[in-house]
Protein backbone atom coordinates (compact mmCIF):
# COMPACT_ATOMS: atom_id res chain seq x y z
CA UNK A 1 0.00 0.00 0.00
CA UNK A 2 1.37 3.41 -0.92
CA UNK A 3 2.12 5.85 1.87
CA UNK A 4 0.57 9.31 2.05
CA UNK A 5 3.01 12.19 1.76
CA UNK A 6 3.58 14.40 4.75
CA UNK A 7 1.52 17.57 4.85
CA UNK A 8 4.10 19.78 6.50
CA UNK A 9 7.72 19.97 5.41
CA UNK A 10 10.13 20.33 8.39
CA UNK A 11 12.32 23.40 8.28
CA UNK A 12 15.13 25.05 10.24
CA UNK A 13 13.18 28.04 11.60
CA UNK A 14 13.58 26.90 15.23
CA UNK A 15 17.35 26.62 14.81
CA UNK A 16 17.62 30.03 13.20
CA UNK A 17 15.44 31.68 15.85
CA UNK A 18 16.78 29.97 18.99
CA UNK A 19 19.72 27.60 18.62
CA UNK A 20 22.02 29.60 16.34
CA UNK A 21 21.79 32.76 18.52
CA UNK A 22 22.71 30.69 21.60
CA UNK A 23 25.71 29.23 19.80
CA UNK A 24 26.86 32.68 18.72
CA UNK A 25 26.64 33.97 22.30
CA UNK A 26 29.46 31.63 23.27
CA UNK A 27 31.80 32.84 20.53
CA UNK A 28 34.27 35.68 20.30
CA UNK A 29 32.54 38.82 19.01
CA UNK A 30 34.69 39.20 15.90
CA UNK A 31 33.93 35.61 14.81
CA UNK A 32 30.16 35.76 15.18
CA UNK A 33 29.37 37.25 11.78
CA UNK A 34 31.28 34.61 9.83
CA UNK A 35 30.07 31.80 12.07
CA UNK A 36 26.46 32.89 11.71
CA UNK A 37 26.77 32.64 7.94
CA UNK A 38 28.26 29.15 8.20
CA UNK A 39 25.56 27.88 10.57
CA UNK A 40 22.77 29.35 8.48
CA UNK A 41 24.21 27.67 5.39
CA UNK A 42 24.21 24.36 7.23
CA UNK A 43 20.58 24.96 8.23
CA UNK A 44 19.76 25.71 4.59
CA UNK A 45 21.18 22.32 3.62
CA UNK A 46 18.57 20.75 5.89
CA UNK A 47 15.80 22.84 4.30
CA UNK A 48 16.90 21.94 0.79
CA UNK A 49 17.10 18.23 1.57
CA UNK A 50 13.76 18.14 3.39
CA UNK A 51 11.96 20.14 0.71
CA UNK A 52 13.44 18.06 -2.10
CA UNK A 53 12.44 14.83 -0.40
CA UNK A 54 8.92 16.10 0.32
CA UNK A 55 8.50 17.17 -3.31
CA UNK A 56 9.68 13.77 -4.47
CA UNK A 57 7.22 12.01 -2.17
CA UNK A 58 4.37 14.12 -3.49
CA UNK A 59 5.24 13.48 -7.12
CA UNK A 60 3.86 9.93 -7.17
CA UNK A 61 2.56 7.13 -4.92
CA UNK A 62 5.32 5.28 -3.05
CA UNK A 63 5.44 1.91 -1.38
CA UNK A 64 6.90 1.81 2.11
CA UNK A 65 10.01 0.07 0.79
CA UNK A 66 10.37 2.63 -1.97
CA UNK A 67 10.01 5.52 0.44
CA UNK A 68 12.60 4.05 2.79
CA UNK A 69 15.07 3.62 -0.06
CA UNK A 70 14.53 7.18 -1.27
CA UNK A 71 14.91 8.48 2.29
CA UNK A 72 18.16 6.56 2.74
CA UNK A 73 19.55 8.06 -0.47
CA UNK A 74 18.51 11.58 0.54
CA UNK A 75 20.04 11.19 4.00
CA UNK A 76 23.32 9.84 2.61
CA UNK A 77 23.63 12.68 0.10
CA UNK A 78 22.74 15.44 2.59
CA UNK A 79 25.02 14.01 5.31
CA UNK A 80 27.94 13.95 2.88
CA UNK A 81 27.23 17.55 1.90
CA UNK A 82 27.10 18.61 5.55
CA UNK A 83 30.47 16.98 6.25
CA UNK A 84 32.12 18.56 3.22
CA UNK A 85 30.71 21.96 4.16
CA UNK A 86 31.76 21.67 7.82
CA UNK A 87 35.27 20.51 6.87
CA UNK A 88 35.67 23.36 4.39
CA UNK A 89 34.31 25.96 6.81
CA UNK A 90 36.69 24.90 9.59
CA UNK A 91 39.82 24.10 7.59
CA UNK A 92 41.57 27.40 8.33
CA UNK A 93 40.78 27.13 12.05
CA UNK A 94 41.94 23.51 12.25
CA UNK A 95 45.21 24.42 10.52
CA UNK A 96 45.64 27.32 12.92
CA UNK A 97 45.01 24.97 15.88
CA UNK A 98 47.63 22.54 14.59
CA UNK A 99 50.20 25.32 14.25
CA UNK A 100 49.44 26.60 17.75
CA UNK A 101 49.58 23.08 19.20
CA UNK A 102 53.04 22.63 17.70
CA UNK A 103 54.15 25.96 19.14
CA UNK A 104 52.66 25.29 22.58
CA UNK A 105 54.31 21.87 22.80
CA UNK A 106 57.80 23.41 22.66
CA UNK A 107 59.77 24.89 25.55
CA UNK A 108 63.14 26.64 25.03
CA UNK A 109 66.15 24.72 26.32
CA UNK A 110 68.22 26.03 29.21
CA UNK A 111 71.88 25.69 30.18
CA UNK A 112 72.58 21.95 30.39
CA UNK A 113 74.40 22.22 33.74
CA UNK A 114 71.35 23.94 35.22
CA UNK A 115 69.08 21.31 33.63
CA UNK A 116 71.10 18.45 35.16
CA UNK A 117 70.98 20.15 38.55
CA UNK A 118 67.19 20.44 38.37
CA UNK A 119 66.76 16.84 37.21
CA UNK A 120 68.96 15.56 40.04
CA UNK A 121 66.89 17.48 42.60
CA UNK A 122 63.66 16.02 41.22
CA UNK A 123 65.07 12.48 41.10
CA UNK A 124 65.77 12.67 44.85
CA UNK A 125 61.99 12.70 45.39
CA UNK A 126 59.80 9.61 45.45
CA UNK A 127 57.88 8.81 42.26
CA UNK A 128 54.61 10.13 43.68
CA UNK A 129 56.34 13.29 44.92
CA UNK A 130 57.90 13.83 41.49
CA UNK A 131 54.59 13.46 39.71
CA UNK A 132 52.85 15.83 42.10
CA UNK A 133 55.66 18.39 41.94
CA UNK A 134 55.82 18.35 38.15
CA UNK A 135 52.03 18.41 37.65
CA UNK A 136 51.70 21.55 39.77
CA UNK A 137 54.66 23.35 38.20
CA UNK A 138 54.72 26.16 35.65
CA UNK A 139 58.38 27.13 36.01
CA UNK A 140 60.01 27.30 32.56
CA UNK A 141 63.38 26.02 33.83
CA UNK A 142 61.83 22.98 35.52
CA UNK A 143 59.72 22.15 32.49
CA UNK A 144 62.64 22.65 30.10
CA UNK A 145 64.89 20.40 32.19
CA UNK A 146 62.25 17.65 32.08
CA UNK A 147 61.30 17.94 28.41
CA UNK A 148 64.90 18.10 27.22
CA UNK A 149 66.09 15.35 29.54
CA UNK A 150 66.93 11.74 28.62
CA UNK A 151 63.90 10.08 27.01
CA UNK A 152 64.92 6.61 28.20
CA UNK A 153 64.66 7.64 31.87
CA UNK A 154 61.61 9.91 32.22
CA UNK A 155 61.49 11.84 35.47
CA UNK A 156 57.70 11.94 35.75
CA UNK A 157 54.61 10.44 34.19
CA UNK A 158 53.40 11.64 30.80
CA UNK A 159 50.21 12.94 32.41
CA UNK A 160 52.03 15.07 34.99
CA UNK A 161 54.36 16.49 32.33
CA UNK A 162 51.37 17.39 30.16
CA UNK A 163 49.74 19.14 33.11
CA UNK A 164 52.93 21.08 33.71
CA UNK A 165 53.05 22.09 30.05
CA UNK A 166 49.42 23.25 30.26
CA UNK A 167 50.24 25.25 33.41
CA UNK A 168 53.28 26.78 31.74
CA UNK A 169 51.37 27.77 28.61
CA UNK A 170 48.51 29.33 30.56
CA UNK A 171 50.95 31.24 32.75
CA UNK A 172 53.44 32.36 30.09
CA UNK A 173 51.60 32.11 26.75
CA UNK A 174 48.08 33.10 27.67
CA UNK A 175 47.56 34.95 24.39
CA UNK A 176 48.48 31.87 22.32
CA UNK A 177 46.31 29.61 24.48
CA UNK A 178 43.38 32.02 24.03
CA UNK A 179 43.80 31.93 20.26
CA UNK A 180 43.88 28.14 20.34
CA UNK A 181 40.76 28.01 22.54
CA UNK A 182 38.93 30.41 20.21
CA UNK A 183 39.77 28.31 17.16
CA UNK A 184 38.69 25.12 18.94
CA UNK A 185 35.40 26.73 19.99
CA UNK A 186 34.71 27.76 16.40
CA UNK A 187 35.43 24.28 15.05
CA UNK A 188 33.31 22.61 17.73
CA UNK A 189 30.40 24.97 17.07
CA UNK A 190 30.37 24.16 13.36
CA UNK A 191 30.92 20.41 13.72
CA UNK A 192 28.40 19.97 16.55
CA UNK A 193 25.74 21.95 14.68
CA UNK A 194 26.33 19.97 11.48
CA UNK A 195 26.04 16.72 13.48
CA UNK A 196 22.79 17.91 15.06
CA UNK A 197 21.34 18.83 11.66
CA UNK A 198 22.34 15.43 10.25
CA UNK A 199 20.68 13.62 13.17
CA UNK A 200 17.50 15.63 12.78
CA UNK A 201 17.45 14.98 9.06
CA UNK A 202 17.71 11.25 9.66
CA UNK A 203 14.86 11.48 12.15
CA UNK A 204 12.39 13.42 10.00
CA UNK A 205 13.01 11.51 6.77
CA UNK A 206 12.71 8.05 8.27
Amino acid sequence: MANAPTQTTPDSKLWRDQIIPRILDGQRADQRGKLKGVLESIASTFDTAAQSFDKKMRSQPWTQAGREYAASEAITEATAMLKVFADSATQHHREHMAALDAELSQVPSINEFRAVEIRDLIRDMTRSERDAFVAQNDDPEVLSAILHGPKSFPIASTDSVQRALTNFNRAHRADRVALRDDAAAYVSAVENFADMVARELRRVLR
